[in-house]
């Protein structure tokens, strides 16, 4: 046989030769299932390596089916397996070796799969130069810009690290920038990313508070835009909130187990007789301030 033989003819030699093999004493029905899985595999060459799920489709059996025709195979020396690593899988696969073929013909395929190998090893190298490659910069005449060019030139691959913010052509070199352009804040997402903020501390401080979760984002943002923010402005909402986490903290309210703390909020600030924020800042600060003179007086005292 030449060195090296077209894709198709080998495969149909090897299933010429898998015809002609001399049924070794078997049952005709299993020695022709095992001459089919044969066949089927040598569909592969020069490398086989198909999974038992797809030997069994192309056979119309079972997998199971499968996997005994090639045990039984392998009993009679007619196939040989050997491991093969799986990408992405911590299982191996298998390569089959047709050793029911003639010594030229394993020839031919050995020497086919070297060549394959080749070939696969040089393509794979070129294309870890192309990607390691410098970006393609094209060279443009003095003073032309990107945005000046005309249709029938060749498009600019200008680098993100280049600068482009000079003047165009016509305008004020020294004239102002243009101003900067501001990120608008929505009310409702940092209202409740201040809410999981503020109850994750509160839950770091007392073990009692772990049981319920915070919020689910989306819900919470959904009623902060449609209810709560109409109703009150961004500052009393966050007055609202510190107010029930101190409540939940101090025991006045309880949260279910399981329950989003944001759910448990939404009835509690919602009642009449919750506290106004203004009234209960001025409290809290009044409270702090005579304890702290309560201290104080203690401290003449004891000196």
């Amino acid at each position: 046989m030449p060195p090296t033989v077209p894709h198709t003819e080998l495969i149909a030699n090897a299933r010429r030769e898998i015809r002609a093999l001399t049924n070794p004493g078997i049952r005709p029905d299993a020695w022709r299932s095992i001459t089919a899985l044969l066949a089927a595999i040598a569909g592969y060459l020069p490398d086989c390596w198909p999974s038992e799920r797809t030997l069994a489709k192309k056979l119309g059996k079972h997998q199971q089916a499968v996997h005994r025709l090639l045990v039984r195979a392998r009993e009679l020396g007619l196939v040989s397996t050997t491991p093969r690593p799986l990408e992405k899988s911590y299982r191996d696969g298998q390569v089959y070796h047709l050793l029911c073929l003639s010594t030229g013909l394993r020839a031919t395929i050995s020497r086919q799969q070297i060549q394959t190998t080749s070939v696969v090893r040089r393509a794979s190298s070129s294309s870890k130069k192309m990607e390691n490659a410098p970006p393609f910069r094209e060279v443009l005449p003095a003073g032309l810009r990107p945005a000046d060019q005309k249709d029938n030139v060749v498009p600019f691959n200008r680098p993100p690290d280049d600068d482009w913010s000079s003047p165009a052509i016509g305008e004020d070199p020294n004239g102002p920038l243009p101003p900067a352009a501001t990120v608008k804040v929505d009310p409702a997402v940092y209202l409740a990313r201040r809410f999981d903020g503020k109850w994750a501390d509160a839950a770091r401080r007392d073990p009692a508070l772990r049981v319920s979760r915070a919020s689910s984002r989306g819900a919470a943002i959904g009623y902060l835009r449609k209810v709560m923010l109409t109703q009150v402005s961004p500052e009393h909402a966050e007055a609202y909130m510190d107010a029930f986490v101190e409540a939940a903290a101090a025991g006045d309210v309880v949260v279910k187990e399981g329950q989003f703390a944001f759910e448990r909020f939404v009835h509690w600030w919602g009642r009449e007789d919750v506290e106004d924020p203004a009234v209960h800042a001025q409290g809290k600060a009044l409270a702090q301030w005579a304890v702290e003179q309560v201290r104080q007086q203690r401290g003449l005292t004891n000196g």
